[in-house]
């Protein structure tokens, strides 16, 4: 425990105090015991943020390439250049050539 520091440090000790006293499973519950346990609710807690954020952005970011998709195909429908289209859109000409061929295919 020599990375943590100070008050958080204090209370970290206070905790593992707290849940040793409130643990009962075997009547005799050692330290190492409580702090793999806290540890490991710890990680699994850090985790699932970290799965939940990460998912977050995944999905933002793939709603944002949608939205484009939508707007190089509209700007398609009315005859927009692909110069204009890659300068509104940021997409490169590859991508815009990618999204006509897709759309040839479907009709």
């Amino acid at each position: 425990m020599s990375g943590v520091q100070g008050k958080n440090r204090d209370e970290l000790l206070q905790q593992i105090h707290a849940l040793a006293k409130q643990d009962k499973r075997y009547g005799m519950v050692t330290l190492g015991e409580v702090l793999n346990d806290e540890f490991k609710r710890i990680g699994l807690e850090m985790g699932l943020e970290q799965g939940l954020e990460q998912g977050l952005e995944q999905g933002l970011e793939q709603g944002r390439r949608q939205e484009r998709v939508e707007i190089i195909r509209r700007m398609l429908t009315r005859d927009i250049t692909l110069d204009l289209i890659e300068a509104a859109t940021g997409a490169t000409r590859e991508q815009i050539l990618e999204v006509a061929a897709d759309e040839s295919i479907g009709s």
